[in-house]
């Protein structure tokens, strides 16, 4: 069996999911197009031409597109031998519409079912009735594709949260009643767009595999089977038959990528981990999903690293913390406690407004362990790579919210901001003076005086394209940081791999020579969950710093937590 692919057909959906990640991006503005019919039926002729032998088309939803029969005939035409729809189902109710897929050629659903009664579903979808759909479009599936006709597979999808993990099991016995015969099932996944939502819908590994045990602990009545998705198998080794194990790859052909294969493997790496029952395992997994893993685990090693940099630099008297955003309260709360134990000196943690922990919890807990700064990061909405279709947007609202809130405070801990200059720079990136000039005036009400400024030569590390911007420089860069105003003086951050005294005409060197400059390389603690590889969740890592450096670490430690190793 070949890999899967899955063509993502644009940004519509009919539901209002609280846990999508989407929702951001349809916010994006006029920018944001989603592939029209041409641009479709070039991909699906490309990914034949890749390979790729079954098809999968996904959303938003896909059957809110006027062409998707036509989309699926064509797929069949060919030479796909298997082409699917992943849907939440609400218009398969129609039979004359559900009916145009089948004839067209679809050999295949995945319908969302996220709980066994409307107001757990519809809770979830954020939609009334959509529950009362779901349930009329599997059975209306089912009885089109019963009997002889050929295989045709009926799934049903899952999320596992916390509103609905105790009825995991009603949840796949309803499904099979309707006929559906194969359950994903997958937990709630971290993205920066998701992060603020996290505290709502987050569990960690052992409440995931705790539910999933819960409701498998029996056969399901219909003899259906369950393929657990981003949860390794290994982690139930006792349910033998009643899983499916993962036995093909699966890749996404995302809108903004101009081919199948043009998304690279480190878009993904840093949100695994892998322990030793990896080496090994026949299993087509990833590893464990990086948000999982227990908080207590999480602050062990953190704390850990806290402890290794602050005893091998006694002397220092400046620290700076970043890489906290997967931290619930408690263990925020514990992270903060300990370095405040270990660390001499002024602690100073980067923040991005955007974290696990909710912004007033996140303050209580600064101000409860006695840490001396909080630094707002901030990053600008940019156009998104590597299409430059639209804007994605950035943190700016919640670094505003974040300075109100310490306006209110006017207390330790001080604020400062952090920011990179050559997104002024640079008409990818939407920061203007003014937006600057008004975070400066609520850092200096909050009784703070800091403002950090970045100048690497590339904005983001993870870009290709070289930003340098110096020929914009000339007298806009004096009457930007000027505009901050006397209470807040700003000071260039050299980049933590740049030598403190670049020779050349850098853009560092030429703000170093308006402002003055510091450096954080010493005081930077490096742990597993800082730096640029947490890109993919993180607001507190201000990736144009280029914030791994060369003694530090990547990724959590090799080592489970010792509860899911049973």
């Amino acid at each position: 069996m070949g890999d899967l692919l899955t063509i993502e057909t644009g940004l519509a959906c009919n539901n209002r999911c609280g846990f999508c990640p989407q929702p951001p991006l349809r916010a994006c503005g006029p920018g944001w197009k989603d592939p029209d019919t041409g641009e479709m039926r070039r991909r699906i002729r490309e990914a034949f031409a890749h390979g790729f032998r079954e098809l999968a088309f996904s959303g938003g939803e896909p059957t809110l597109r006027a062409d998707l029969p036509d989309l699926i005939a064509l797929a069949r035409q060919v030479g796909f031998t298997r082409v699917s729809i992943t849907t939440n189902g609400r218009r398969l109710v129609y039979r004359e519409y559900a009916w145009s897929l089948l004839d067209a050629g679809l050999t295949g659903v995945s319908i969302s079912l996220h709980g066994p009664v409307p107001e757990v579903h519809d809770a979830l979808t954020g939609v009334p009735g959509s529950f009362r759909q779901a349930v009329a479009g599997l059975r209306t599936i089912a009885g089109l594709t019963g009997g002889g006709r050929q295989r045709f597979d009926r799934n049903t999808i899952t999320l596992i949260v916390p509103e609905n993990a105790g009825r995991l099991r009603e949840t796949l016995v309803l499904a099979g009643h309707l006929g559906a015969d194969l359950h994903v099932v997958q937990p709630f996944i971290l993205s920066r767009e998701t992060l603020a939502v996290a505290s709502r819908y987050l569990m960690d590994q052992e409440a995931l595999v705790g539910a999933l045990r819960t409701a498998l602990q029996d056969p399901l009545p219909h003899g259906g089977r369950v393929k657990p998705y981003n949860l390794p198998p290994c982690l139930f080794p006792d349910l033998g038959d009643r899983l499916e194990l993962q036995q093909y790859g699966l890749k996404t052909w995302r809108m903004h990528r101009s081919d199948p294969g043009s998304a690279g493997r480190r878009e993904v790496s840093g949100q695994f981990w892998r322990d030793r029952r990896c080496e090994g395992c026949p299993a087509r997994c990833p590893g464990h999903r990086l948000e999982h893993l227990p908080q207590r685990e999480m602050v062990r090693q953190i704390g850990d690293a806290v402890r290794r940099w602050a005893g091998s630099r006694p002397e220092q008297r400046e620290w700076v913390l970043s890489g906290l955003d997967l931290l619930g309260p408690e263990a925020l709360g514990e992270v903060f406690r300990e370095a405040r134990r270990e660390c001499r000196g002024g602690i100073r943690v980067l923040w991005g407004g955007i974290a696990r922990t909710e912004p007033a919890e996140f303050l209580d807990r600064a101000v409860q362990a006695g840490i001396d700064e909080v630094c707002l990061v901030v990053h600008p909405s940019h156009r998104r790579l590597p299409d430059r279709g639209a804007w994605v947007p950035g943190n700016l609202e919640a670094v505003r919210e974040a300075l109100s809130r310490m306006e209110r405070r006017a207390a330790p801990p001080w604020s400062s901001l952090l920011f990179p200059v050559g997104a002024l720079l640079d008409e990818d990136w939407a920061l203007s003076e003014g937006d600057l000039s008004e975070l400066a005036k609520s850092v200096a009400r909050a009784g703070g005086t800091g403002c950090y400024v970045a100048a690497s030569e590339t904005l983001d590390p993870l870009d290709s394209r070289q930003r340098t911007g110096q020929e914009a420089l000339g007298e806009r860069l004096p009457r930007v940081l000027g505009s901050l105003g006397e209470a807040v003086r700003p000071r260039l951050v050299r980049s933590l791999r740049s030598s403190s005294r670049s020779p050349g005409k850098t853009l560092e060197d030429q703000v170093s020579a308006l402002i003055g400059e510091t450096c954080w390389r010493e005081a930077w603690i490096v742990h597993p969950f800082s730096g640029n590889a947490m890109g993919w969740v993180s607001w507190s890592e201000p990736l144009w710093l280029s914030a791994d450096p060369e003694e530090g670490t990547s990724g959590p430690d090799p080592q489970p937590p010792p509860s899911t190793t049973r």
